[in-house]
């Protein structure tokens, strides 16, 4: 999946709903990153998968919509009849910044 988003130096790059950070691990170090995850316990296993990523420990849902990201990578939670993932996919559509790329 991070190949597939074809990450650039410094590009400002997110995982969602991270759990524990078994996709931001593979984020290049050149990049920016950020993992969202409310679990403290999912969030600590995240951060040492993930060495030098900004963690941000509260849900997806809650995170501010002014936080823009070239790229975001998820494997969003599934929900009922798959409700939960398209609000997710629709949220984070809102974080993207112009041009930018989702992969989930």
């Amino acid at each position: 999946m991070v190949e597939w988003a074809g990450i650039r130096p410094y590009e400002r790059v997110l995982e969602p709903s991270a759990g524990d950070g078994s996709i931001a691990r593979y984020f290049p170090e050149h990049s920016d990153r950020t993992i969202v995850e409310p679990s403290s316990d999912l969030l600590s296993r995240a951060e040492l998968r993930a060495v030098g990523a900004k963690a941000v420990g509260s849900t997806f849902e809650a995170y501010h919509i002014v936080n823009k990201h070239h790229v975001i990578v998820m494997n969003p939670p599934f929900g009922m009849g798959g409700k939960t993932a398209m609000e997710h996919l629709a949220k984070a559509a809102r974080h993207l910044r112009p041009g930018g790329r989702i992969v989930a």
